[in-house]
């Protein structure tokens, strides 16, 4: 072979070698990797290549060589489950989930314990907090005390009023005090914190004032003692003064001298007089006394109830034997003769009352009857009060399904109500915006038209909205009667139905009218802010930033979140905007490897996402290097071979040396 050839054969070995590494993926940051070093799974962890010194094998290039008694690699800090050099064949002992973690790294096991990774078994956290890592005191944070539906771990049952004793969140036990009525008229039914998730049935035993009188007993015996609702928890006492029937016996005169007068109890309430006979015969102590069963004759007792009392029985003509005796002919009279056939009998002609003399007599002031007046004016007038049949109760009742009136009830709940079908001032016709349910964090694109009672567009309307939050937003004009705003559904507006009402006024004419919409939890994004290219090395950390925020762009309030990437959970720190992770890719990520976010907030909105990263394996130097030997080699001994064939030629060896020499 000539110089020339020589020359070309090593440019050639030279751009295959430099096309072949061109070719290469490059070599991963942070990895050190030496040109002849290779796995060899001997157990030992290789100090260093004799090619390059700076080369040490680690977990990341050879697994199973390089674990020590911490379950750490010897050229790292990550724990390992698997390592097969320490102690041989026998998996390190670590805490679930701490595979893949950094020494001393905290995870959580549970939302009540934590682990510090390689370093022992899991802790509990105290009572009061839940493990959630990031937080400023540690993995274990404190416990919510705040009423908001939402409960983080059994471990903060006792703290966070949401919490039961499994974790799960409480319900409202009540509303107000008649959600605890017990029955028992010896408790106190009192609702705590009504209406809310710390809401508690207090019905507390209470001590009755009083059971009977005597318990009321002031000792004054001018006051009568009374025990009001007896052995019930509002039982009371009352002292009123009493009126004393007599002080002395001579409050007891009854002016008759047959009788003895005297004051039982004298000044007490219970105090009364009494009247015993003397000792006398009397013959008669009234009329009625000396009767003698005779209809036309009196009756008559002279000094009755006296020792000189006597009868007589004269003969009389009675007044009357019948009404009709007692005509005075006026149809406003009642015609009656009283003890009729009797000595006693006489002429009654009392005017009579007269009930009513109009319906409005009959009034009794109930709107759920008729009331009439029969008989108007005379004697035997009266009323007659009829229920009704109500035609509206309220304007809901008068609905004609016609959006151009205004649909009223006139006298509601009476019986002279009426529905009203009236044509409004101005009225509103909704275009865009609230055609479906809205989502929690939604800021909607609203349309409206407002015209006049004749359909002409109204262009200088004062317009507005408010829900039933009492927030308002105003609508802008655009022209031919249309007018646009924006309603963003607040990340806790509550779910269910909602009402909005929409109203429109210009120049003293008016429209309203009223909508409601399902509230649907909301949707949380997760904006990826870091790596902005989702490719990676073996051996190689990547730090992942990303923020929450809700459909409108919003930050999200109360936010957690949890990375998981391959089934490894990543650490994360928030600093109240942006989460902040690290990762070091392995052996085992190579490939794709799915980072998997979930986050919520504390209204109960939720939201996913995932980001697959392109993880490319460690790149073989020393093949490289033995590829290049050996190409080397074969232009070597392919040299020397064709010079020795020349040597052996006649006339060669002379050739070469003058070829040589012009050279």
């Amino acid at each position: 072979m000539d110089k020339r050839n020589a020359i070309w054969a090593v440019a050639a070995i030279a751009v295959v070698a430099i096309l072949f590494l061109l070719m290469q993926p490059p070599k991963p940051t942070g990895l050190s990797v030496g040109f002849f070093a290779g796995c060899n799974n001997n157990g030992v962890c290789d100090a260093a290549d004799p090619y390059d010194p700076s080369y040490v094998e680690t977990y990341a290039t050879c697994p199973g060589d390089c674990c020590q008694s911490d379950c750490t690699a010897t050229g790292d800090s990550v724990c390992h489950t698997g390592c097969a050099g320490f102690p041989a064949a026998t998996p390190c002992a670590i805490t679930t989930g701490c595979d893949g973690k950094n020494l001393n790294q905290q995870v959580c096991v549970n939302t009540s314990s934590f682990a510090v990774c390689c370093t022992g078994v899991p802790a509990t956290c105290a009572a009061g907090t839940y493990c959630y890592i990031g937080s400023r005191g540690g993995p274990c944070a404190s416990c919510s005390t705040v009423c908001n539906g939402l409960c983080q771990s059994s471990n903060c049952f006792g703290t966070d009023p949401d919490c039961d004793a499994d974790g799960g969140a409480t319900g409202i036990v009540c509303d107000d005090n008649t959600d605890c009525d017990d029955t028992n008229p010896l408790t106190v039914n009192v609702c705590s914190n009504p209406g809310a998730c710390n809401s508690s049935n207090c019905s507390v035993l209470c001590t009755a004032m009083c059971a009977g009188p005597a318990g009321c007993n002031d000792n004054n015996t001018m006051t009568a003692d009374v025990c009001n609702r007896p052995g019930a928890c509002d039982a009371n006492c009352t002292h009123t003064v009493c009126p004393v029937a007599c002080n002395s016996n001579e409050g007891c005169t009854d002016n008759n001298s047959l009788t003895v007068d005297a004051c039982v109890r004298p000044g007490a309430c219970d105090s009364n007089c009494t009247y015993t006979a003397a000792a006398c015969s009397i013959r008669c102590d009234s009329n009625s006394a000396c009767s003698d069963g005779l209809p036309l004759t009196l009756d008559v007792c002279t000094n009755p109830n006296t020792c000189s009392s006597s009868c007589s029985n004269p003969a009389c003509t009675a007044a009357c034997s019948n009404n009709a005796n007692c005509n005075d002919n006026n149809s406003l009279t009642i015609d009656v003769c009283r003890n009729p056939g009797d000595c006693a009998a006489r002429c009654s002609n009392a005017t009579c009352p007269v009930v009513c003399d109009t319906n409005s007599d009959c009034n009794d002031n109930n709107a759920l009857t008729v009331d009439t007046c029969i008989n108007a004016g005379s004697c035997n007038s009266r009323c007659s009060r009829t229920s009704c049949r109500v035609a509206c109760t309220g304007d809901a009742n008068c609905n004609d399904n016609n959006a151009m009136t205004i649909d009223a009830c006139l006298n509601p709940r009476a019986c002279n109500a009426s529905c009203s079908h009236s044509r409004p001032q101005l009225s509103i016709v909704m275009q865009v915006g609230f055609e479906n349910a809205v989502v929690r964090g939604q800021t909607v694109d609203l349309t409206l038209m407002v015209k006049d009672d004749a359909g002409n567009p109204v262009d200088d309307a004062n317009v507005s909205l408010a829900d039933a939050e009492g927030n308002t937003i105003t609508f802008n004009s655009v022209g031919d009667g249309y007018y646009t705003g924006q309603y963003t559904v607040s990340s806790n507006s509550p779910l269910g139905t909602k009402r909005f009402s929409f109203s429109a006024e210009s120049d003293g004419k008016v429209a309203y009218q009223e909508l409601s919409l399902d509230v649907t939890k909301g949707n949380i994004s997760v904006v990826l802010v870091q790596p902005t290219e989702l490719s990676a090395a073996v051996g190689q950390e990547v730090e992942i930033k990303f923020k929450l925020v809700y459909d409108n762009n919003a930050s999200v309030q109360g936010a957690t979140a949890i990375a998981v990437l391959k089934g490894a959970v990543i650490s994360l720190q928030f600093d109240g905007t942006v989460f902040t992770g690290k990762h070091l890719f392995g052996e085992a990520d190579a490939g794709e490897a799915v980072l998997v976010i979930n986050a919520a907030d504390s209204f109960g909105n939720s939201g996913a996402a995932t980001f697959a990263f392109n993880v490319v394996p460690q790149f073989p130097w020393f093949l490289v290097v033995l590829l290049l030997l050996l190409v080397i080699a074969i232009a070597v001994a392919f040299f020397v071979l064709k010079k020795k064939r020349a040597e052996k030629q006649p006339g060669q060896q002379n050739k070469w040396v003058f070829k040589k020499e012009e050279d």
